[in-house]
């Protein structure tokens, strides 16, 4: 390896954010929206509401709406590390936990956040009656998400893949897999 190509790997291993960090600038960023810094919250009946916040070369923040019923499929982040913090109402996660070949619940209520690292594969939803809101921050910035499903015996099956920059990739960006899939 040249001394060219190891500088850059360190530079761009030194700019990642860790889950910790992550969470930390999610709580920041939900401190600023609370108190009216950012006040455009908007609720789709049809789609999760989202709008990016801030994106640079080591982290991508996004605020996103979660309306009753709304939630995403099982996935992962396509190997970047990320957090989310809820700022209002709750959201439950569950999380595939591939030693047992199970899933685990958690609650995320107001105030809490969750950061995570670039192997998680995850569903979050709101499964209440209220609305939530909550910021999510990821580093690297989002270029790809896998999509699963749980088979019979509980072993992940990779049923798409997105190239996104978007945690909420429109429907014509997700390919299945075995069919042009990066």
């Amino acid at each position: 390896m040249s001394p060219v190509r190891a500088t850059t790997g360190a530079a761009r291993s030194a700019a990642l954010l860790n889950p910790i960090d992550l969470l930390e600038y999610t709580r920041f960023a939900g401190e600023e929206i609370l108190a009216g810094r950012y006040p455009f919250v908007r609720f789709d009946p049809d789609e999760r509401w989202h709008q990016r916040l801030y994106r640079d070369r080591r982290v991508d923040l996004w605020l996103i709406s979660w309306l009753p019923g709304q939630g995403t499929q099982l996935h992962d982040h396509g190997g970047s590390s990320g957090a989310f913090t809820v700022l209002s109402g709750e959201l439950s996660e569950a999380t595939y936990r591939p030693h047992t070949r199970s899933q685990s619940e958690q609650v995320h209520l107001a105030g809490t956040g969750f950061g995570f690292g670039a192997h998680y594969i995850h569903d979050v939803r709101n499964v209440t009656d209220r609305p939530a809101v909550s910021v999510h921050a990821y580093s690297l910035p989002l270029e790809r998400m896998n999509f699963y499903d749980l088979n019979e015996s509980g072993e992940l099956e990779l049923v798409a893949t997105a190239v996104t920059d978007d945690p909420e990739p429109a429907p014509e960006l997700i390919r299945e897999v075995g069919i042009g899939a990066a």
